[in-house]
């Protein structure tokens, strides 16, 4: 009977991914190529970089305190809604067009565990002997943000400061 692992490590192509870039620009690449590279921005990127405090009525006479905090918060929250589902639906165009490469499966207890297992910072995670780690053939970097995390059929966007789930499109509340 083979072990059910239940997460699955994917690792962002950005070599592939840089490489179309180059190839757009320099006015080679095709339609696809084009595709690709603007899901990878808008995933990678943290725009729209947005000082709601640069703004013309921003505190003055003109408006109260009240009402500059109170469009201050309103603008944060429809930017940070836009940049979230941004980046949720190129994670899953860029997943579906196979430009996350499948790297380990891992028996771990939860999300943190498996990326601690295929992340080192002195040697290569996939040349350490785990048995509870099966890696992949391309394995040459750490796990990472961007990074996708599969348990059994939920997936997961690594970020700096915790996990997307993809499924409920918003930050995991619960331990992944």
């Amino acid at each position: 009977m083979s072990k059910v692992y239940p997460y699955v490590i994917y690792h962002l192509d950005h070599d592939q991914l840089i490489a179309l870039e180059r190839k757009v620009r320099s006015g080679e690449g095709a339609e696809d190529d084009a595709s690709a590279v603007r899901e990878y921005a808008g995933l990678m990127s943290n725009k729209p970089r947005f000082d709601p405090t640069i703004r013309e009525n921003f505190g003055s006479r003109m408006r109260s305190l009240e009402e500059s905090v109170d469009d201050v918060k309103r603008d944060v929250d429809k930017i940070n809604e836009k940049k979230l589902s941004r980046k949720i639906s190129s994670a899953k165009w860029l997943f579906e067009k196979g430009f996350y490469i499948k790297v380990a499966d891992v028996d771990a207890d939860t999300a943190q565990d498996a990326i601690k297992a295929t992340t080192s910072v002195n040697h290569r995670w996939m040349l350490v002997h785990n048995k509870k780690v099966i890696p992949a053939e391309c394995a040459w970097r750490s796990t990472d943000s961007y990074d996708l995390i599969q348990r059994f059929d939920e997936r997961f966007l690594k970020m700096p400061l915790g996990f997307i789930d993809l499924q409920e499109e918003n930050y995991a509340r619960d331990l992944v």
